[in-house]
């Protein structure tokens, strides 16, 4: 980089020839402008004089106050502003019109400024200047003001010198109305570079990182030269950080900050070390940074103060915290200088401590000092609540609480659990009682104490006592909690006998024992009912209930099971002996039907000629029936089937034996009814059915299928005639039942499937 000891505004003009500026039109002067790489330099003499790299008097060195009294005009006015891709360029031909007007401005105020007029303005990628080897923009010459006048400028973590061996001031400042303009992802560094004389005054507008760089917002470093005169200002505006710090001081890095606020920063508000300076005035705001997830606004380590060097006024709130933590009698200093300027003042109306188990006292000598906050608990039980409460006035330390719980559960044969739950702060400072272990939960059920946890079904109480610390004596909590009954089902095992044996259990499975327990742990005895079978009733299908256990641990429900009573074996009929003459057969013979149909049950038995069992018009299936003849002249009986959903045909019934099933919501689907012995000779059997979906179909005779096969459609009703060989068959319409349907049987395939007789 080339220095002539002149105003050398390298940004600006970087800036302007890269993107393309365009200035207010109308001014219109010659200079002379030298490129050196990617920096333009003005060659411009300063008023101040300065001759390259020549040390000045300390008289002549740029401070706040010769700053203040510089007269201050723009250089120019540029505006930076986007298109349609990306920030607009105007050529070759604007620079000449820049550079003219930089040299007007320049000739008649040295003291310079720089304002953008822009909206989210980012250094593009192809900027890239370079400073000592480094890509950075560096602020070089005297006097210069930064005027982002609501602009928002990304600097893209390019950062900034404020550095020159013959002295320069740079002012951070926005001028707009609504103070929204930001320099945002850059960090400043004041006195890197053997830098002689360098200020950074920041008077306005926000510094922020929103990147992932991990660098300040502002880095002051001091050269131990004796003359340099190097440090950071800030007096308005707002420095935010969201990956590092706000300002890091180092090698004798000096900070004077009498306003604005560092707020935000994820590392630190401020940092420094015992070499540095930090001075304070005014209302400055140091207040919501953190570091490692922990609040940390001013960090100070060993030796390190804060210099109070004016009146605080309201509004000041900062933040501290020190390297060297205080301990009960042992306070920390960080000020010098407070009682100077704020006599009188208790210095917590402007410090707070970033650690709450700490805070801002006076020493005795009217410094702000850290101090252990020695909390005074009481406590109050509310229930399973115990709350610690501070009673020290203005302790920022809230409530602290301890928690008592069992969870009710379901009985699993374990013991029960006690959860015992404090807040953070319960053990702060060791101050507050010791946190109890679950071993000292005492356990009641009916107010009696139990030796230990209970693991049976029951209401219970748990308490604990949580001794006080000091003068107070704790408090006890209490919880209440239930252990409900676990489920147990017991399922009667289906059981096959013959006609005529008497009924026999088979024994019973257990589902939901837990723990690895077994039917050990249960008292009485099984008991079974088998729904009203006895030796020699009908066969059929009958239900297996279970009864008769007991536990105090467990909720059993019974399942019931099935008992197959199979039909008699009937013999071969002799063959039938000739009707004597006198013996006039009547021309039809009563039948005997009960039906068992869904949600209804066993119906009421009817008798007759063509009497119909079941129902119509309710979508009802009929599960079973049963058949016997009344009054027949003759010897013989009759016998009858069933088709049942997910079984097909069942074996033969006769004379009352139950054809179907109940109790397992299975329809019949289909039937076959015929006549035994001498009644089968002389006679026939007649019957329909009325199906889902078809109504009434036509008669079938002695054996014949009547209703469906695999249509899964329910039998709902069937209508039985018995009449004597040669007497006309039942017509279409009888008894008042109207046939709808031509077929008697009606099946999905061809499939065929016997059944004997």
């Amino acid at each position: 980089m080339k220095h002539w000891g002149r105003v050398a505004l390298s940004i600006a003009l970087g800036l302007v020839m890269t993107l393309g500026m365009c200035p207010k039109q109308g001014i219109a002067e010659t200079i002379d402008v030298e490129s050196d790489e990617d920096e333009v330099v003005i060659d411009a003499e300063s008023e101040e004089g300065f001759e390259k790299d020549e040390p000045q008097p300390e008289e002549q060195a740029v401070t706040i106050e010769s700053l203040e009294s510089q007269d201050e005009e723009p250089v120019a006015i540029v505006q930076w502003y986007e298109g349609p891709t990306g920030i607009d360029s105007f050529g070759e031909k604007s620079y000449a019109v820049i550079d003219e007007a930089i040299e007007y401005w320049k000739e008649r105020y040295p003291a310079a400024v720089l304002l953008l007029q822009g909206q989210r303005l980012t250094v593009p990628e192809s900027y890239n200047p370079r400073y000592d080897g480094n890509r950075a923009i560096s602020f070089n010459g005297s006097f210069k003001a930064l005027d982002l006048d609501g602009a928002e400028m990304d600097m893209d973590n390019l950062p900034i010198y404020v550095t020159c061996s013959s002295g320069i001031t740079v002012v951070l400042r926005d001028s707009s109305d609504q103070l929204n303009g930001k320099l945002s992802n850059v960090t400043i560094s004041v006195g890197s570079h053997n830098t002689f004389r360098s200020i950074l005054l920041m008077e306005g507008g926000t510094l922020e990182n929103s990147g992932s760089a991990n660098a300040p917002c502002v880095q002051v470093q001091r050269r131990s030269r004796a003359s340099a005169y190097q440090h950071f200002t800030l007096r308005a505006g707002t420095i935010r950080n969201q990956s590092g710090a706000g300002i890091a001081m180092s090698k004798n890095g000096r900070c004077i900050m009498s306003g604005g606020t560092i707020e935000g920063c994820a590392s630190g508000g401020v940092n420094m070390d015992a070499t540095c300076v930090f001075e304070v005035s005014g209302n400055p705001i140091i207040s919501g940074n953190t570091k490692d997830g922990q609040t940390q606004n001013v960090f100070l380590t060993d030796g390190a103060f804060i210099t109070v060097a004016g009146a605080l006024t309201d509004g000041a709130r900062i933040g501290v915290t020190t390297a060297t933590k205080p301990t009960v009698g042992n306070p920390v200093v960080f000020t010098s200088g407070f009682k100077a300027f704020n006599e009188g003042v208790d210095p917590a109306k402007f410090f707070t401590s970033d650690d709450d188990a700490f805070y801002v006292s006076s020493s005795s000598d009217g410094e702000a000092v850290l101090k252990v906050r020695e909390h005074n608990w009481s406590y109050a039980a509310n229930d399973n609540v115990l709350r610690a409460t501070c009673t020290d006035q203005g302790c920022p330390v809230g409530d602290q609480t301890l928690t008592l719980s069992v969870a009710d559960k379901t009985y699993d044969g374990k013991t029960a659990t006690a959860t015992i739950t404090a807040s953070s702060g319960w053990t702060l400072d060791n101050e507050l009682a010791v946190v109890p272990d679950v071993s000292d939960v005492t356990y009641y059920q009916n107010g009696t104490v139990l030796a230990a946890a209970p693991s049976n079904v029951g209401d219970y109480t748990a308490e604990l006592v949580v001794p006080g610390t000091g003068q107070d004596q704790g408090a006890m909590v209490r919880t209440s909690f239930r252990i409900r009954k676990a489920p147990l089902t017991v399922t009667a095992q289906n059981k096959t006998i013959a006609f005529g044996e008497a009924p026999a259990n088979s024994g019973v499975t257990y589902a939901g024992f837990v723990n690895g327990e077994n039917a050990s742990v249960l008292s009485g005895a099984l008991v079974y009912d088998y729904g009203g079978y006895k030796a020699n009733m009908s066969a059929g299908a009958y239900a297996i209930t279970p009864s008769g256990l007991a536990s105090g641990n467990y909720a059993i429900a019974y399942k019931a099971g099935t008992l197959t009573v199979k039909p008699q074996v009937m013999p071969e009929p002799n063959p039938p002996k000739p009707l004597p003459d006198p013996i006039i057969l009547p021309k039809t013979v009563s039948v005997r039907e009960v039906a068992h149909v869904q949600n209804k049950g066993t119906m009421k038995a009817v008798t007759g000629v063509g009497k119909v069992i079941g129902t119509t018009g309710r979508s009802l299936r009929l599960e079973s029936l049963r058949l016997s003849l009344r009054g027949k002249p003759i010897s013989g009986g009759i016998e009858y089937c069933s088709y049942v959903q997910e079984v097909g045909w069942q074996g033969w019934r006769a004379n009352g034996g139950m054809a179907g099933t109940q109790g397992k919501a299975r329809r019949v689907e289909a039937i076959r009814i015929a006549l035994t012995g001498r009644m089968g000779q002389q006679y026939d059997v007649y019957y329909r059915v009325h199906v889902q979906n078809y109504g009434w179909m036509a008669w079938a005779k002695n054996g014949a299928r009547a209703g469906t096969r695999g249509k899964r459609l329910r039998v709902e009703a069937v209508q039985i005639v018995v009449m004597r060989k040669g007497v006309s068959a039942p017509s279409r319409t009888y008894k008042g039942v109207v046939q709808t349907y031509n077929k008697a049987f009606v099946k999905k395939s061809t499939l065929r499937r016997s059944v004997g007789r």
